[in-house]
């Protein structure tokens, strides 16, 4: 098995055969946010997402004020930052300059401690971002989102290969599948990719209720992180964290899973 590094955030250890909870974190306005922020606290996730896509306000300044309310809520609680692509299933469609605009401001507040990019950004945006990412020691995940189909096994090996190679702190993948060979191809993939490829580590999801098992049993596959819901979701499938939690305590005991 390769040899592949883990992502410490606040505490968290993000690796393969151990997945971690995040609970994205979607409201419009600032009192339902730090609402929600808190009541997300309370369940005792490993991380949560802000999906700052969802938020009604789009200036710089007043992005990174509501960020500094968030991180008082949540202290020491991991915290993701995605503004995520109109085309990958963001909620509003806005040009990839002012996007770019809103992100690099609340990276440069060193606010938030990982930044979901996606892989199909311009390259030269992806790498500028990227770059303010480290400058202000936030980690990377870049992700690839298909709400149509499970791609095949190359070509999951090639995007998870290609983030690598790009520089990702944390690869993700997300896919919809169509029938059942479709998620234990892609859980069986994953786990060709961690064991052979692998440098960094996978947060690998099936969507949709057929591929509720990946979020269920990414301990055993090699994802990092698995996203549950605390009242709405972010994505089909999601499973809530008071019915997670107690499965992932016994698929995920010391140590770790190898073959």
């Amino acid at each position: 098995m390769q040899r592949i590094r883990e992502v410490k955030i606040r505490g968290c250890c993000l690796g393969t055969y151990s997945s971690k909870i995040c609970v994205p974190l979607l409201a419009h306005e600032l009192p339902e946010l730090l609402f929600e922020a808190q009541k997300i606290k309370e369940s005792a996730p490993d991380l949560i997402e802000w999906r700052a896509d969802y938020f009604a306000a789009q200036n710089p300044a007043e992005l990174v004020a509501v960020a500094e309310k968030l991180r008082a809520v949540i202290d020491e609680v991991p915290l993701i930052f995605t503004y995520r692509d109109y085309s990958e299933g963001g909620f509003a469609e806005v040009s990839l300059s002012r996007r770019s605009a809103l992100i690099a401001a609340v990276l440069a507040s060193g606010l938030v401690d990982l930044f979901d990019l996606e892989l199909q950004t311009n390259p030269q945006a992806r790498q500028e971002l990227m770059q303010a990412a480290r400058e202000n020691k936030v980690g990377v995940i870049l992700s690839y989102h298909d709400f149509q189909q499970t791609p095949s096994n190359e070509i999951i090996i090639n995007i998870l290969k290609a983030q690598q190679e790009a520089g990702a702190d944390l690869a993700k993948i997300a896919v919809m599948p169509q029938v059942k060979q479709d998620v234990l191809r892609f859980m069986e993939t994953i786990h060709h990719f961690n064991t052979n490829y692998a440098d960094i580590p996978v947060v690998a999801v099936s969507m949709s209720q057929l591929g509720m098992v990946s979020r269920l049993a990414g301990s055993l596959f090699g994802s990092a992180i698995t996203f549950a819901v605390n009242g709405k979701e972010s994505a089909p499938g999601q499973i809530p964290i008071k019915t997670l939690r107690p499965v992932l305590e016994v698929m995920s005991p010391p140590g770790k899973f190898l073959d």
